[in-house]
């Protein structure tokens, strides 16, 4: 059988002859991108759901679930934490519209 296995950090193609799978690892290779499953994902033990990033420092706690009970599926489930500023917008609490002041020159 073919898939994606990775290990040690490094993505590696189980069917090296498939120039399919090559091209696959190839692009998001070129691309910038790491992938940050080193395991298998897949109950026949092949690395089939993948996590990539171009900023591997913002994602952290990748963890692959094994346990079925989490969901029914024959692939585990994959959490992981993003690091992320919190944007906020300021608050119009405390502001009224005052609609007493018109310029009526400005209205065409």
């Amino acid at each position: 059988s073919s898939g994606i296995n990775a290990e040690y950090g490094k993505t590696e193609i189980s069917s090296p002859f498939n120039p399919i799978h090559k091209l696959f690892i190839d692009s998001f290779e070129e691309l910038g991108l790491n992938q940050l499953i080193t395991v298998p994902t897949h109950i026949k033990g092949k690395t089939l759901d993948l996590l990539l990033t171009n900023s591997s420092e913002l994602v952290s706690d990748a963890i692959v679930h094994s346990n079925a009970n989490l969901c029914k599926s024959d692939h585990s489930l994959i959490s992981f934490k993003v690091k992320a500023n919190k944007v906020t917008k300021p608050s119009l609490r405390g502001w009224t519209i005052s609609f007493l002041i018109v310029y009526f020159d400005l209205i065409i």
